[in-house]
């Protein structure tokens, strides 16, 4: 991302320099099976943490809940795993939809246009209940930002994991 906040960074190093890199920030999601429905909202690359979640789930579930997956972006082209998304979303037609939103999208563009809002989370994820998980992560900015609306749209603590 050559306007990226970090890849510049990163490209000026010179081998020798020294870089401070932070951990992991939140924990693991754990999901009882109780859970009949996920959603999962991801800015950028934090759909890291949801792939995850995701593989574990299809691996470790016989009975798979219904899971939603809201990948913002800036531009298609930073569309991280989308092949490996599309493949997922084919082998499990009937419990996972992978929606993506563009904040800077081509005229072409068929999927959502923007960055979170209110009336999109509440358009594609599970309403608000108590067998409903919704996770997220992404930059610390966009992490506020679904938190606040996901409890504008009622969604208690219990039901949220942000990474």
């Amino acid at each position: 991302y050559p306007q990226g906040a970090l890849s510049p960074r990163i490209a000026a190093l010179h081998p020798g320099d020294s870089l401070l890199v932070r951990g992991p920030v939140g924990g693991a999601a754990r999901l009882a099976p109780a859970v009949h429905a996920v959603g999962f909202v991801a800015g950028g690359t934090g759909i890291t943490p949801m792939l995850q979640v995701i593989y574990s789930l299809v691996r470790s579930r016989s009975a798979l809940p219904r899971l939603r997956l809201l990948c913002f972006n800036r531009r298609a082209e930073d569309i991280l795993v989308a092949d490996e998304l599309a493949e997922l979303s084919a082998a499990h037609p009937e419990q996972l939809r992978v929606f993506h939103s563009l904040s800077d999208p081509p005229a072409a563009w068929s999927g959502g246009r923007g960055r979170p809002s209110k009336e999109m989370l509440q358009a594609q994820l599970p309403p608000p209940a108590p067998h409903v998980r919704v996770l997220w992560c992404g930059p610390p900015a966009f992490n506020s930002t679904v938190r606040e609306l996901l409890g504008e749209l009622g969604y208690a603590d219990g039901m949220l994991h942000e990474f």
